[in-house]
């Protein structure tokens, strides 16, 4: 990736909802935030070397679910319930990342 795709990624973690819930690492939208830029560059290369050698890090593929229960009996029946999925917050900054990329060259 270029340096304008430096600007980009730094640009989707600014971006980033904060008070959301972490995935399995725990790792918030605001520690993303509030990284150094050395942790952000480091952060950044790594995210090329994923895109580059099309490989997801294998803790980033676990996610945490939670089933949420709707507003009836939930008698042990997933089907009265809402699963909620917690992705890493990582991995969702590099999807918003890619769907930036994939928009620009669309248009």
């Amino acid at each position: 990736m270029d340096l304008s795709s430096h600007d980009k990624w730094l640009n989707v973690i600014r971006n980033l909802l904060k008070g959301k819930a972490t995935g399995p690492s725990g790792i918030s939208n605001g520690i993303l935030q509030h990284l150094s830029p050395i942790a952000h560059n480091i952060l950044f290369y790594l995210i090329c070397k994923i895109i580059q050698l099309g490989y997801l890090p294998k803790q980033w593929k676990e996610v945490t679910i939670f089933p949420i229960a709707k507003p009836k009996p939930f008698n042990c029946e997933l089907s009265n319930s809402h699963l909620i999925t917690l992705l890493e917050t990582a991995r969702k900054a590099l999807i918003t990342l890619l769907n930036c990329q994939l928009t620009s060259m669309l248009k």
